[in-house]
């Protein structure tokens, strides 16, 4: 399908499907706001989506938030903004569910000759009962947002390009306190996390150097979690685990062209260990997950063949070795991307093309190895594949953990659906999205609610919007 300015309908149905689906948004415009952020989120306790509209073709974009069971009429979370602000094209939900945070940009001369933007960060509850209220303004791009776990602070890191210049700042959720300078540097500072015990983990590049520094949300207690890394030397990438109390990171820490996994705690109290086992000359390690009960690991390594990427689990302190999870493949076969734990943490989730070659479906094995891989996506049509937007994000798991949602045109090559499929491969897959027209198909950006029994999806059902 041909996407050009496409109108979708927001669409709500229950998983696996007991009810029909229902449209949540108001009438809309033949054009919907552009841009590369959300069009819609769901909050935690799945009572409400919370998308980005413009409800007249004349009208500015605006936040508004409704019931996902369409019982009450949706409300404005952008009310009040100055008429010069415009809204960004994005906006973030505490982890809590309780305030949506968005920002605005402004024109703002500059010199005589240059105009820039000045941008400010606002928090609304997402209900619509608290308006919303300035949190932070600068000049410059708007800058990437986070939370901490329970929702109470808003990480905001901001970067301007031109001078190499970034900061890093915190501050409450509901704008009770002056915002914190957490960091600023001549070099960059990559996206923050913050821990289950409120200590704050992010990559800062000085000098070529990419390190992992740690510290507390008020910016006390500063550390450097790597070993200390030659000019060339770089972490890649981390994660936290769910308990807070250890890092995972991968870097090029003992040999510039090989990557390798590294564990250690949060606070920095003890060395990192290394996770991955001995890697094959050509070898390295790629993308990897953290399990939810923070006891093993999960990563995707050339670490038996330099020309085949497998899946391997290993806890998380690296008390054991790693075993490996997928079976046996062969040239021109590997796993990719996007391998993820079930909730509770028994299985692991895998997209490959284990059975025929360049034909990828997915998989689930046992997070120890204790089993083979069990096919859960089912069979495809000729060309048809579980659908390669699969990788952009984790999959879409079930709370329950026994269910999974995923993107294919498994049933006619071309036409991508939205299926649910249990984990362990024991029924056949269910189709969620319904009958396409002609050139029809679902969006890759559905969403899971958090209690796992809805899906919400964009879709051109009823007309194709070629």
């Amino acid at each position: 399908m041909r996407s050009h300015s496409v109108l979708l309908a927001l669409v709500l149905c229950s998983l696996p499907p007991a009810a029909q689906s229902r449209k949540l948004n108001l009438p809309l415009p033949e054009r919907l706001p552009s841009g590369g952020g959300a069009f819609f989120r769901v909050t935690p306790d799945s009572r409400r989506v919370v998308y980005l509209t413009r409800q007249t073709g004349d009208a500015r974009d605006e936040v508004r938030s409704v019931l996902a069971d369409g019982s009450a009429a949706a409300q404005l979370l952008s009310a009040g903004i100055p008429g010069e602000e415009t809204l960004d094209h994005d906006f973030f939900l505490s982890p809590d569910g309780a305030r949506v945070v968005f920002a605005t940009l402004e024109p703002v001369a500059l010199d005589p000759i240059t105009t820039g933007a000045r941008v400010r960060l606002y928090s609304a509850g997402a209900d619509g009962s608290q308006r919303a209220k300035p949190l932070f303004e600068h000049v410059g791009s708007p800058g990437y947002v986070s939370f901490s776990p329970e929702g109470q602070w808003v990480l905001y890191l901001t970067t301007d390009y031109e001078l190499e210049r970034s900061a890093l700042w915190s501050f409450p959720t509901d704008g009770h306190r002056d915002p914190i300078r957490l960091a600023e540097l001549q070099g960059s500072l990559d996206e923050p996390l913050v821990t289950a015990g409120g200590r704050v983990i992010f990559q800062e590049v000085r000098a070529g150097v990419a390190e992992l520094v740690s510290l507390t949300l008020t910016g006390t207690d500063r550390v450097r979690l790597n070993e200390p890394l030659p000019t060339g030397r770089y972490v890649a990438d981390f994660a936290v685990s769910e308990d807070g109390t250890r890092v995972v990171y991968r870097a090029n820490q003992n040999s510039r062209q090989v990557f390798e996994l590294f564990s250690v705690p949060v606070d920095g109290s003890a060395a990192p260990v290394l996770l991955n086992g001995a890697l094959v000359s050509g070898g390295t390690v790629g993308a990897f997950d953290l399990s939810p009960d923070a006891r093993r690991v999960a990563y995707l390594a050339t670490q038996d063949s330099e020309r085949i990427t497998e899946l391997y689990s290993v806890p998380i302190d690296g008390s054991a070795a790693p075993v490996k999870l997928n079976g046996i493949l062969g040239s021109g076969q590997g796993v990719e991307p996007g391998a993820t734990f079930t909730p509770d943490s028994s299985r692991v989730v895998f997209r490959a093309d284990a059975l025929q070659r360049d034909k990828f479906q997915l998989f689930s094995v046992p997070a120890d190895g204790s089993a083979p891989p069990a096919l859960i996506s089912g069979p495809s049509a000729a060309g048809g594949d579980v659908s390669a937007a699969w990788d952009v994000s984790k999959p879409h798991l079930s709370v329950p953990g026994d269910r999974i949602v995923f993107l294919g045109d498994l049933q006619q090559g071309g036409v991508d659906e939205l299926f649910s499929a249990l984990l362990d491969g024991s029924a056949p897959r269910t189709l969620l999205s319904g009958s396409m027209v002609t050139g029809g198909d679902v969006r890759s950006d559905f969403v899971l609610s958090a209690d796992g029994r809805t899906v919400v999806f964009r879709a051109d059902r009823l007309t194709d919007q070629a």
